[in-house]
């Protein structure tokens, strides 16, 4: 709870560009999907995200979406260039907490594409524009099957998250959403 009442402190400091109502959502399913074997070398992991919009913005103009994602890295082994960006893609199927890298790590819309760049210091804050996700499904009643987040590090092949860092954006991860 106190990390959900920092993130809170933090989010209702931040600016809204234009006035509208304020909609902060918790994550509900996340999936961490590593690749096998044969894959392991040449991918890296995914993490699978859910929000469930809530009824309150149903037919109301998305200004604008974003998730939060607040990271300690303070515990986890940073090779080289410490730059991590994080890009997100549509997910195009149903899935579920137990789904597996065979399963669900290809179910994504290649043309759909968030992406945010962190240094990989103690702290780092992720705060990622979806309003082009958010506002199909409010606007348009398009499906809401969450997001893939895949992780990449500029001076390496591959980027595997660990289970801290999936508990961490289990824990804390929040999207907010401003609509009118």
């Amino acid at each position: 709870m106190r990390v959900l009442s920092i993130i809170l402190t933090i989010l209702i400091s931040l600016p809204i560009a234009l006035a509208g109502n304020e909609a902060i959502v918790e994550l509900d399913r996340i999936a961490l999907l590593v690749p096998g074997q044969e894959d392991i070398d040449t991918h890296s992991s995914r993490i699978a995200v859910h929000f469930t919009l809530p009824e309150e913005i149903e037919n109301n103009q998305i200004i604008y979406a974003e998730i939060v994602i607040p990271l300690d890295f303070s515990n986890v082994e940073i090779e080289s260039n410490s730059t991590l960006e994080l890009q997100a893609y549509n997910i195009t199927s149903n899935w579920s907490e137990e789904d597996t890298w065979n399963s669900l790590a290809e179910d994504i819309d290649t043309l759909s594409f968030y992406t945010y760049t962190i240094t990989m210091s103690r702290v780092a804050h992720i705060f990622m524009d979806v309003t082009k996700f958010v506002r199909p499904i409010v606007e348009n009643n398009a499906s809401n099957f969450g997001l893939m987040l895949v992780p990449l590090k500029h001076d390496t092949p591959v980027f595997h998250v660990n289970q801290a860092i999936v508990n961490q954006i289990s824990q804390s991860a929040l999207l907010r959403i401003v609509y009118k």
